[in-house]
């Protein structure tokens, strides 16, 4: 049960961090709601899980070498800084609007936020090297194929999403100037977010 709680603790790191993927969490939470946000978290710890796992049994080492480090970095850097541009580029709609969006329309959004996820997280090097990273720490402290370590990340997982999805529950209760402008707004942060995570990512690449 220690492994468990320490897991727990990193999680409460984790839950106050900001990046990329809580830009999106915020966006999807308050324009589409509660059920947009879990799509997101949805997308990210799937992507998390299976990092997680391709750590555990050595796949993503090949990021420690230079040459696929700095391929790898250029192309989630560049797919980043996509991302971030659609969203500062997307039209926003008024609650008013959105509400008269049929059905399958939401479920497609629910699909793209997902997805879009899924993708932002699984392309940010910063992401697989972290990964790689505690999984290495974890194996030293507690032992590679200990229970204590599985135990560690079961607590830092089950607490994250926990965390997630409170957070999104308080997002998708902000309903303060829900308007075109206001979502307009959060769209263009949440893209330009995105963008200069790409850029640190590009930058960081290059000038190593």
């Amino acid at each position: 049960m220690m492994a468990f709680a320490k897991g727990m603790l990193v999680s409460l790191t984790l839950a106050l961090s900001i990046g990329p993927g809580l830009a999106l969490q915020f966006q999807a939470s308050v324009q589409r709601g509660f059920k947009a946000g879990c799509a997101v978290i949805s997308g990210r710890y799937l992507s998390d899980l299976t990092l997680l796992c391709l750590s555990y049994i050595g796949i993503l080492q090949v990021l420690t070498n230079v040459h696929n480090r700095y391929i790898i970095g250029i192309i989630g850097g560049v797919a980043l800084v996509g991302f971030g541009m659609s969203f500062c580029l997307k039209r926003t709609k008024t609650s008013l609007e959105t509400s008269n969006i049929s059905t399958p329309k939401k479920q497609l959004s629910l699909f793209s936020y997902f997805f879009t996820s899924l993708t932002i997280n699984t392309m940010n090097p910063f992401v697989c090297v972290f990964w790689i990273g505690l999984v290495a720490i974890a194996g030293g402290t507690f032992g590679i194929h200990s229970i204590s370590m599985i135990n560690f990340f079961m607590g830092l997982v089950f607490t994250a999403i926990g965390f997630d999805v409170l957070k999104c529950y308080l997002f998708s209760k902000i309903t303060l100037a829900m308007n075109a402008s206001f979502l307009g707004w959060i769209n263009r942060i949440t893209g330009i977010t995105l963008l200069a995570a790409g850029i640190a990512v590009i930058l960081k690449t290059t000038l190593h």
